[in-house]
């Protein structure tokens, strides 16, 4: 399973698709809409179609692009493991499908670049965080939102500490037996006990598979286990964003909702912090010209690299017109020929440039703005 990232974004981000196909749906894991969920992307993928045949294309192009989603439709093994929402993004020569921890509504975007404000809160204040569950019988990666928590798989991970510990059988001679023994096997113990070395080389051995799935990510990582070896993961891990909170004792004995319950209340502060942080930088900036909730302004500042923290409202469109050249402006009511999502555009330019993008509700915009930013000069 793909865990999306700042990298995947980026790949969407460096498309220049001629057109783009951007479709999101909501999927589900389990019941009779499971069977529902491969018929609404054909039906989505029916909208694309008429949607780009209307934008002059040819039957054999739009049939060529929509190929690898209507793949997807007969793939049996495909839906059967879902997640909350699917994400399918199309261009010439060019398909991507993401199973995502997050909700979507039902939309279909084409346009000359795919569109990215619903996967933004997997990056932002609102992300994605992971935990890994280690105990002596195995070792889990999940990841978890605001919502849920789910588990990865962790290909080539060591099935427990058993698999990798040198376990010695040693004969143990009790008078009182009349000198006849048992086999006796050492091992599992913490990191403080009978192997120390081995427990090293197990947690080696998870963290590499570990490093495997989380590639250049940075998302934060929350460790549960029991408390002696905690230290020692933390000591030899390559992965660059551990928490300093954890979760101490047998994860084994705890259940997905519990497990969930503890680590998004160590995570969310983390989250909350860079946020807060943000948004009391844009009150203080807001009259000086270092900030702005004026959708031009932040629209010309991001197009030439100066945004360096942008919010924008989650389920809200601006339809519209930016004429880059003149940096003009032109609202629209609803989507017609040639508009896009303006809040959108604001997002792609403020990412492609560096910049922070926070996705919140609408009711917690700073200072009731429809987007905000602040500046780097």
């Amino acid at each position: 399973m793909i865990v999306f990232g700042k990298r995947n974004l980026h790949e969407l981000l460096n498309q220049a698709p001629d057109p783009g196909v951007s479709i999101y749906l909501p999927t589900h894991r389990a019941g009779r809409e499971t069977q529902q969920d491969p018929i609404r992307l054909k039906n989505l993928l029916g909208t694309a179609e008429r949607q780009l045949a209307d934008q002059g294309f040819k039957a054999g192009q739009v049939a060529e692009l929509l190929k690898p989603a209507l793949e997807l439709v007969d793939d049996a093994m495909f839906w059967q493991a879902q997640r909350e929402g699917l994400a399918v993004f199309l261009a010439p020569g060019f398909s991507r499908a993401y199973r995502l921890p997050l909700r979507f509504p039902e939309r279909v975007y084409v346009s000359p670049r795919f569109y990215i404000k619903p996967l933004l809160p997997m990056l932002t204040e609102e992300g994605h965080y992971f935990v890994l569950a280690l105990s002596q019988k195995e070792a889990r990666l999940l990841i978890g939102t605001r919502d849920s928590l789910e588990p990865l798989e962790l290909e080539g991970a060591p099935a427990g500490m058993a698999s990798v510990f040198r376990y010695r059988a040693t004969t143990h001679h009790s008078s009182s037996a009349g000198g006849r023994g048992g086999a006796i096997l050492h091992g599992g113990g913490s990191a403080d006990e009978d192997q120390p070395e081995e427990l090293k080389r197990y947690f080696r051995e998870v963290d590499a598979a570990v490093m495997r799935v989380l590639v250049n990510e940075h998302a934060p990582l929350v460790l549960a286990a029991v408390e002696s070896h905690l230290p020692v993961y933390r000591e030899l891990s390559d992965y660059p964003s551990i928490l300093g909170g954890s979760i101490t004792g047998n994860p084994d004995e705890l259940s997905l909702v519990d497990l969930h319950s503890r680590t998004w209340s160590i995570v969310r502060p983390q989250f909350a912090r860079v946020m807060l942080s943000a948004t009391e930088k844009f009150n203080r900036q807001l009259g000086t010209g270092q900030a702005s909730g004026q959708l031009g302004v932040i629209l010309r500042a991001a197009f030439n690299g100066q945004v360096d923290f942008l919010f924008v409202p989650m389920g809200v469109q601006q339809w519209g017109r930016w004429d880059t050249n003149g940096a003009e402006l032109e609202l629209h009511s609803e989507p017609g020929d040639h508009s896009q999502d303006l809040l959108d555009l604001a997002c792609d330019q403020t990412l492609r440039h560096g910049g922070m993008v926070f996705a919140l509700s609408p009711d917690s915009m700073p200072q009731g703005c429809q987007i905000a930013a602040g500046f780097r000069y």
